[in-house]
């Protein structure tokens, strides 16, 4: 009987020194500052429905502090014809194990009602393509349209699935890179702007990450 416990006590401490070396393998030491200064982001973004001029919004204390980010830029562009399209963008350095703040969770608890999700791979000027998530909410007779990404090194995650599978791409490695979010809102009521106007704004913020990091 007490060789059997001993055996059983052995072969716990086996099993947790193995996941305690697969933790420590899989989970960095420190993660890598992040890739851009979302400071840089331009006010001015042309697309072929026009110039976009971009305006800063003032974040209280108290939400930029609930959201972990060591920087975030909210800001609202517009074209002359009195457009807005909503951008936020936030970085995390923390070792979070999922997706920071992801927007059906948001605005879910904003009590905004998830009408419709898809994803959609947009063409980049050097020819390569980059897929990004659109949800439709509506709340009280108003309809919203949001298109985002996260950016985690080269990789371009939408959710907790697709994050856990890029950093399964850097087990091994101690340095990780930071995530940073990218989301953009825009109004479907009274024909507001449409689902192609929005990509096409997408595409050139996703032009500029990849022309700032090369």
């Amino acid at each position: 009987m007490i060789k059997r416990l001993v055996v059983a006590a052995v072969l716990l401490a086996i099993v947790h020194f193995v996941v305690l070396a697969l933790r420590w393998e899989r989970w960095p030491s420190e993660v890598a500052p992040p890739a851009w200064d979302l400071a840089r982001l331009p006010y001015q973004f042309q697309t072929q429905d026009g110039t976009w001029e971009g305006k800063d919004t003032e974040l209280d204390a108290k939400t930029f502090a609930s959201l972990k980010s060591d920087q975030v830029v909210d800001r609202v562009y517009q074209n002359r014809s009195g457009e807005a399209i909503l951008l936020h963008s936030s970085s995390y350095t923390l070792l979070e194990r999922w997706v920071p703040h992801p927007p059906d969770v948001c605005y879910g608890n904003s009590g905004w009602k998830l009408d419709a999700r898809k994803d959609r791979d947009l063409p980049l000027g050097d020819g390569r393509s980059a897929r990004v998530r659109l949800y439709t909410f509506s709340r009280k007779g108003e309809r919203i349209l949001v298109l985002f990404w996260y950016q985690f090194g080269d990789e371009l995650v939408l959710d907790h699935a697709s994050l856990r599978a890029a950093r399964w791409k850097l087990i091994g490695q101690r340095t990780w890179p930071a995530i940073t979010k990218f989301m953009l809102q825009t109004s479907l009521t009274g024909g507001g702007q449409t689902e192609e106007q929005l990509c096409r704004f997408a595409q050139v913020v996703l032009n500029w990450t990849r022309l700032t990091t090369d």
